[in-house]
């Protein structure tokens, strides 16, 4: 990771003042049941009657990454439609 920062960065000093390494047995949340189809059916009709508010949050698909960029874009979407 360091040197992948040194090449965008090359003004970084070489150490770091502190590291810190966190490790999960799971890479990702794990949800209770039922809470993927409870964010579809918030996604499809419960939140969007409420004016104004736009949500994006990876909790609001499979939590990932690609989860969060998406729900951004479409609540970026939405937001210039209105």
């Amino acid at each position: 990771v360091k040197r992948d920062l040194w090449t965008l960065l090359p003004s970084l000093q070489r150490e770091p003042r502190f590291t810190e390494i966190y490790r999960w047995e799971e890479a990702v949340c794990l949800a209770p049941p039922g809470h993927l189809s409870n964010m579809a059916r918030l996604r499809r009709e419960d939140y969007r009657r409420v004016k104004g508010l736009y949500l994006a949050g990876e909790y609001l698909y499979m939590p990932s990454v690609e989860g969060a960029i998406h729900s951004g874009m479409e609540a970026a979407r939405a937001l210039l439609a209105d």
